[in-house]
């Protein structure tokens, strides 16, 4: 968290809180430039981990699904 305050200051990137209950936290840091590729941050905080989720743009391409993994028969 410490990171994201210093790197993506709160005057030009500005944040709210998603959650806040005993033993999660979760913090949106919106982009409103959309410069970079993403248009915001999800930063979710329990657990003793850290876990931040990009938000891409609308229309940004999604990743293509994989094919279903080929189980060999058994003989």
């Amino acid at each position: 968290m410490k990171y994201f305050k210093t790197a993506y200051p709160s005057a030009q990137y500005p944040r709210h809180m998603i959650v806040n209950q005993p033993g999660v936290k979760a913090l949106h840091l919106a982009n409103p430039e959309a410069h970079g590729g993403w248009v915001g941050l999800n930063i979710y905080e329990a657990n003793d981990e850290v876990r931040v989720f990009i938000v891409p743009p609308d229309g940004a391409a999604k990743p293509a699904k994989r094919p279903p993994a080929a189980v060999p028969k058994k003989k």
